[in-house]
């Protein structure tokens, strides 16, 4: 088949993410829509071989794709066995802008403590009237800011911001400009390096073109990233460093993929084999051994179960970062326990049970967790616990935090007490922030709701924070799925028996005879009971199989109808599904559902026309990342309350709960339609009617904590749509089989250590 060289592409749409490894980058295959080819002359016959001007491409990426971003690929025109052609990419690369919408961040966050406040759009505005290049040359003036239609009271604080921090954005222009990276990129490095003056940015940058990949060591750069900086020629890298970086690259992906702390050697030396075979051309000259073992000695890789002594195992391979981050939660938790001196009271709180009152007494710990699943009163018992706090420590602060911002709007809704996402409250920007900021003292007493969802690097975060007589208590369900990051810290402390724990077991949110306690239940402990419970024809729960994707959205959309039809209202509903993509995935449902409870009769639209999407005035939408400027988090959910259509796709305004934003074709795909959830999206979410889509196992593969958190999002009514082979063989599967941790036995190990040193008060 015909190949053509050097063509560039623009990704319109997202049809599909299969987590299917690509042998040779180990990365998902995407489907996208190449929107315009240029390149070599015979670009044209490319589009007239496949036979459709916005052909259809099939491309393996290591980093995440999303619309709008730009790729040059060299590309291969194949045939499918049904004799209909299309793209495959070969050799892609992704184009990296100079500059994007992280300076403005980067600003706003050096204002954020001045009044007013300085935005992210009103440094957008500056800036692109005035370029960073000039305003660092040449500063900027009062007449300026005022020509440019700024606000008289923000001019001052615009002005001090800029001259406080000229120097440091020099820096970040001149490692931008060095090494072709972007204003995200620049920032994260120099954040790490202690910088004092321009020549330092040369040392930095000479560091870097040493070793390309301290960039992917140190920073998180993706190999592919790494590639793509330095295909300079006069750059030379040996082959063993060149090696070692890929083999260190394929560590960190599977890693990810498994979600553990470390993966078996056996799994990344076949892993490994596999791409040497895959590469059988240019085979390496160095053995998988060699390559290990010059990680490890660059203190890049860890073997091994301890940080105090020397043993090394064959068994666990892990990055360095995560071996010392686990190694040092390990110790913070076992130096709190060391410092905990046990005590009891006999006080009881009015309306909770036995086992609730158990529970909010835990608050006498320095440290203590409280789990059991859905409906058996862990908010009650919360409640429990701040009204216990008030009688025994009435001089104490109470800090409420959760993960997401879902679980801390729901968390407030119950206490009627300020929530605030671990995020915010610690400061934290994104996960390879290793900053430390001390926010509580030694007067105050946390309490994390939903902490099934931490990782352990931001529960090493809290503890960081904290002071030695901080009181910690942990609240969940260990049955739920776990963090999308690293690790299951949840599960793993609920096995040391110094932790003080208690399990809620009675069910108060369903009723006693519901069979949705029984099929969680079945579905955690005895799944050859699943079939037989959605075989019992009860009203509340009900299994529509079928393996036809067709039929599942229509059976979603006529139980959406005769739901809305009763007089119920969307906010009683919540239709989830476990993928994002396809005719089955959440963005398809969310379009099928928007005319069920949205009937647009010809209204007014704004259309994202990368993502096809359509917002009407009184849709459902939900906001998809943070943003501070707004007091907006991941997850908050809204109503479309006006929009306005205009060439570039015009203005959108939402109202939630604690602000009204606008929208427009800079920030519209911050905007997500929200009829259809992805189970991941809907934990800490609940609602008195459920549908459930089951996809057909060609389609997805899951496991039972993601099951089982569906499921009890349910209080009254359940409805599975789809296929009860992947349903109920995905119960079969525990998503903490792979995620291979040491936290338990690290705890342990600390503590005996602390007790022979005579450092226990227990």
């Amino acid at each position: 088949m015909e190949k053509f060289n050097n063509v560039e592409f623009t990704v319109t749409r997202i049809m599909s993410r299969n987590e299917t490894k690509a042998k040779e980058m180990f990365s998902y295959y995407i489907n996208g829509n190449i929107s315009k080819v240029a390149g070599e002359k015979n670009c044209k016959e490319l589009h007239s071989r496949v036979g459709k001007r916005n052909a259809s491409i099939t491309f393996a990426f290591e980093e995440e794709v999303n619309v709008r971003d730009k790729f040059t690929a060299d590309v291969k025109v194949c045939q499918s066995s049904n004799g209909q052609y299309f793209l495959k990419c070969l050799c892609v690369q992704k184009e990296i802008p100079a500059s994007d919408s992280k300076l403005y961040g980067y600003l706003a966050s050096k204002s954020k403590e001045q009044k007013p406040k300085i935005t992210k759009k009103d440094w957008e505005k500056i800036i692109e009237i005035k370029p960073l290049d000039e305003i660092i040359k040449s500063g900027i003036s009062k007449e300026e800011l005022m020509e440019m239609n700024i606000k008289e009271s923000k001019v001052d604080t615009i002005i001090k911001v800029l001259t406080e921090n000229v120097i440091h954005l020099g820096r970040i222009q001149a490692l931008t400009k060095a090494l072709a990276l972007n204003v995200a990129e620049s920032i994260k490095i120099l954040d790490k390096f202690s910088v004092q003056d321009n020549q330092d940015v040369d040392s930095i940058v000479n560091q870097i073109k040493s070793n390309p990949f301290i960039l992917m060591f140190n920073y998180s750069f993706s190999f592919e990233r790494c590639e793509q900086i330095f295909e300079n020629p006069k750059i030379k890298v040996a082959e063993k460093v060149w090696n070692a970086a890929r083999l260190y690259n394929m560590l960190t992906t599977l890693l990810l993929n498994n979600g553990g702390y470390y993966i078996l050697k056996q799994e990344l030396e076949s892993e490994w084999t596999a791409y040497e075979e895959e590469k059988s051309s240019n085979v390496s000259s160095i053995s998988f051994d060699d390559l290990l073992n010059y990680l490890i000695n660059s203190e890049f890789v860890k073997c091994g179960l301890s940080r105090n002594d020397n043993e090394q195992t064959a068994n666990f391979v892990t990055t360095n970062r995560l071996y010392e981050g686990e190694c040092e939660l390990a110790f913070e938790i076992a130096t709190k326990l060391s410092r905990e001196v046990k005590g009891s009271t006999a006080i009881n709180i009015d309306g909770l049970s036995v086992p609730q009152n158990a529970a909010a007494r835990l608050i006498l710990r320095d440290f203590a967790i409280i789990t059991g699943g859905p409906g058996t009163g862990k908010t009650t018992t919360c409640k429990g616990l701040i009204e216990l706090i008030e009688k025994l420590f009435p001089n104490k602060k109470i800090c409420l935090l959760a993960p997401t911002g879902k679980a801390a709007k729901r968390l407030a809704e119950s206490t009627n007490r300020e929530v605030m996402t671990v995020h915010k409250k610690l400061e934290i920007i994104n996960s390879d922030d290793d900053r430390t900021v001390t926010v509580f003292d030694s007067n105050d007493i946390v309490i994390i709701d939903e902490a099934s969802m931490l990782s352990t690097y931001l529960l090493l975060k809290v503890f960081r924070s904290m002071q030695p007589e901080t009181k910690l208590i942990l609240i969940g369900d260990v049955n739920q799925l776990p963090s999308i990051e690293y690790g299951k810290q949840f599960s793993d402390l609920l096995n040391v028996e110094e932790i003080s724990n208690i399990r809620l077991r009675d069910v108060y949110r369903q009723q006693k005879d519901s069979k949705i306690i029984d099929i969680s239940d079945a579905i955690i402990n005895n799944t050859s009971e699943i079939k037989k419970l959605f075989e019992v024809n009860r009203n509340e729960e009900k299994f529509f199989d079928g393996k036809n994707e067709s039929k599942i959205v229509d059976t979603v959309v006529k139980l959406s109808k005769k739901w809305k039809e009763k007089g119920n209202t969307l906010e009683d509903m919540l239709v989830l599904t476990p993928i994002n993509n396809g005719l089955i995935g959440k963005d398809e449902l969310n379009k099928k559902l928007q005319k069920v409870w949205n009937e647009q009769n010809n209204s007014q639209y704004v259309l994202d026309q990368d993502r096809s999407i359509k917002f009407y005035e009184n849709d459902k939408v939900m906001q998809l990342v943070n943003d501070s400027d707004q007091g907006l988090v991941n997850g908050d959910v809204g109503t479309i309350t006006k929009v306005i259509p205009k060439n570039d796709g015009g203005i959108v305004e939402v109202k939630f709960d604690n602000a009204i934003v606008t929208y427009d074709s800079t920030n519209l795909k911050e905007l997500d339609l929200a009829y259809a959830y992805t189970v991941h999206k809907s934990q800490g979410s609940e609602a008195k009617f459920v549908i459930l889509v089951s996809p057909p196992e060609k389609v997805f593969k899951g496991n039972k904590n993601l099951y089982y958190t569906a499921v009890t999002r349910a209080k009254e009514f359940l409805i599975v749509v789809g296929c009860q082979e992947t349903f109920v063989n995905s119960c079969e599967i525990s998503a903490l089989e792979n995620r291979h941790t040491l936290l338990t036995e690290r705890v342990k190990q600390n503590i005996r250590k602390l007790k022979e040193n005579s450092k226990w008060k227990q």
